[in-house]
């Protein structure tokens, strides 16, 4: 018998343990779901996401082809089963960096997802980028909180929800982003409201059409999905992403540390039960929750958890057989050596998120490199000595040894540039308390800091030297509130992403330089064999309890 069989084998037990005690009427439901996808078209690097090796296609897991096969094998032998897409499946590889929206619409749209939720990176090429991927696949997408007034090409292609139906029982699914899309990513003029407000209009109007069992379908991080699990009272089951967030009951199939339980159930105020699951990132896992609903639609039983997609699981061979024309493209531009590394260039678990990581130390120095041949008064030995970057602009690690095309293009595939700006010291001190609130951490060259993430707001900064400009010998020296300094950093944070609008606000002299993963192959090439560390540019006076994005990897 084979791996897949036994495996379906072991789903028909659970469904048949779910209906034990069951009476007429009851609904049991299987829920397949995906989240955050980005781009992994074909099987990553178990421990970093990242591609998968040659040579060592054994230990790889993931990617489009296994989803493909594993969750159309389930949807025909299970007759309730929903197939739901949590967003993010733009952005991430040299796959979408080549093909844009044509692959992404390609492989995805074969997989038998009944629906889709827009994520942030969807966006990244804006609204005219991501219709035709709309328009291309066979399912409709989600977005209950998103105002299309103002974008109305978009209005034929984004629903509030849609009913489904299952063994004669309406199946409503809403759909909600993140209100701060706007910050996030290219939206337009979009416009996006609160998000339990939202769903909790919709599902009233679905209840009033006589859909009894209620499903969302998010893209707004695990923190947001608890909150609206508390304060909606009609949902049954939130099916999240954005947030990258694995969970897991038991021991998990791989090395991965669960965030929590699978599902998450919260408890609102009347003791109804709201169940709340995501299946980690990049590919990796396929979700699968069991559910039984009673005649009413209320959750009675449930279980169940996301199953990896190692070796165990096989591809389908018509797929893979699709997938090679483009991937002969991939490689012949991808598997260029640039360089090579002796050390982990590290983003893992997050790290980037709440303290220094040697990856951010790295990227800011070729930041500031890529600017040391600029115009420059006499007196300096250079133009730019600060450099900062969001930890979510830094995509995936990279671990020791070569470094290929395909392994900058998926540490940084947003094609920004590396823009300059004069701020003074005080607006500095405005962006670095902005981090504690914002959920992305900046990494920095150029700068020394002491941090204290429990002071109170505004008192955080405890202590700021800067790299002088103006000197022979480059030295760390007191911030000074009213000097201006040139900093550089990605244009995503220039024009005020995540929050960061201080410095278009207060800044003066706006330059823009070149597309921030030439910079990183530039400095690379000189720099290699890279052997970066912690070099205690920022000093955490008290350690974080937990990243400020509560996620495995950045969003």
């Amino acid at each position: 018998m084979s791996f897949v069989a036994r495996m379906i084998k072991l789903f028909l037990w659970t469904a048949s343990f779910l209906q034990f005690g069951s009476v007429c009427g009851d609904l049991n439901l299987q829920i397949l779901h995906i989240n955050d996808f980005h781009a992994r078209f074909e099987p990553v690097d178990a421990q970093f996401s990242s591609r998968c090796l040659q040579g060592q296609e054994s230990t790889c897991v993931g990617g489009i082809s296994r989803i493909y096969s594993l969750s159309k094998k389930i949807k025909e032998d299970f007759s309730n089963t929903l197939v739901l897409n949590a967003g993010d499946n733009y952005q991430g590889t040299l796959w979408y960096t080549l093909f844009k929206w044509n692959v992404t619409a390609e492989f995805l749209g074969k997989v038998p997802f009944d629906v889709n939720v827009v994520g942030n990176h969807d966006f990244d090429d804006t609204i005219a980028g991501l219709i035709p991927f709309l328009k291309s696949v066979p399912f409709p997408s989600l977005g209950a909180n998103i105002d299309m007034t103002d974008e109305p090409s978009l209005k034929p292609f984004i629903k509030k929800s849609i009913i489904l139906e299952r063994s004669g029982q309406k199946i409503g699914v809403i759909g909600y982003v993140l209100h701060r899309f706007s910050e996030m990513s290219r939206t337009g003029k979009l416009k996006f409201s609160d998000e339990a407000t939202a769903v909790a209009e919709e599902a009233s109007r679905l209840k009033k059409e006589g859909v009894n069992i209620i499903i969302a379908l998010s893209h707004a991080g695990i923190e947001m999905d608890i909150e609206v699990a508390k304060k909606v009272d009609l949902l049954d089951v939130i099916v999240g992403g954005h947030s990258h967030t694995f969970m897991y009951t038991g021991t998990p199939p791989s090395n991965d540390t669960p965030k929590y339980e699978y599902p998450l159930v919260v408890e609102q105020s009347s003791k109804r039960k709201v169940l709340i699951v995501q299946a980690g990132s990049y590919s990796r896992y396929l979700g699968f929750l069991n559910v039984t609903f009673d005649d009413l639609g209320e959750v009675k039983n449930y279980n169940g958890n996301p199953i990896y997609l190692d070796k165990n699981i096989p591809s389908d061979p018509e797929m893979d057989e699709k997938l090679k024309p483009w991937k002969i493209t991939v490689d012949q531009k991808g598997n260029q050596k640039l360089g090579e590394t002796k050390v982990d260039l590290s983003t893992r678990e997050g790290v980037c998120y709440k303290e220094e990581c040697n990856m951010g130390n790295f990227v800011t120095d070729a930041m500031v490199y890529s600017y040391i041949n600029a115009e420059k008064n006499e007196n300096e030995w250079t133009t730019a000595a600060i450099a900062l970057i969001n930890a979510g602009g830094m995509r995936s690690s990279i671990g020791r040894g070569n470094i290929t095309y395909a392994d900058v293009l998926t540490v940084m595939p947003f094609e920004g540039t590396i823009d300059g700006v004069l701020v003074k010291g005080d607006t500095l001190i405005k962006a670095i308390e902005h981090i504690f609130k914002s959920e992305n951490f900046l990494q920095w060259s150029g700068a020394y800091m002491e941090l204290d993430p429990y002071a109170p707001e505004g008192h955080r900064v405890k202590n700021l030297k800067l790299t002088c400009t103006e000197c022979s010998v480059p030295e760390l020296i007191p911030v000074d509130l009213n000097k201006y300094y040139k900093v550089l950093m990605p244009s995503f944070i220039y024009h005020g992403g995540d929050g960061f609008v201080m410095f278009a606000n207060e800044g003066v002299n706006h330059t823009v330089g070149e597309i921030d993963h030439e910079a990183f192959i530039e400095f690379m090439k000189r720099n290699t064999p890279i052997t970066y560390g912690i070099e205690e540019r920022i000093n955490m006076m008290q350690p974080m309890k937990y990243s400020l994005r509560v996620s495995e990897f950045p969003f």
